[in-house]
């Protein structure tokens, strides 16, 4: 990918203090939306392990729907939100969302 890539990129941070980790996450929910350079930044909680699995199980999906032009993402823990102009859908599990991304082509 290049420089000029839009998608967003991730950054894992470890906070070793409890309190400190959730100081950082109270301020970003108070300070939202919070922008860097005009971009949107988020801060998220660590998940799970199983849950980046779950998450890792749709990737074959996401890249097709991303290469249809439909966008997408998750809703916590591991849902695929499928939207469009004139449709928003949400997949639990990967071949439910690849049999919907398959009546697109």
């Amino acid at each position: 990918f290049s420089r000029n890539d839009v998608r967003p990129r991730v950054m894992i941070a470890r906070i070793h203090h409890f309190q400190l980790k959730e100081k950082i996450l109270q301020l970003a929910r108070q300070q939202f939306p919070l922008r860097y350079n005009g971009k949107a930044v988020h801060f998220f909680p660590d998940y799970p392990a199983e849950v980046m699995k779950q998450r890792q199980a749709f990737d074959p999906v996401r890249k097709r729907l991303r290469e249809a032009g439909v966008r997408s993402g998750f809703i916590y823990p591991a849902r695929l939100r499928v939207s469009s102009d004139t449709m928003d859908r949400v997949f639990s599990s990967p071949q439910d969302a690849e049999t919907f991304a398959e009546t697109l082509s």
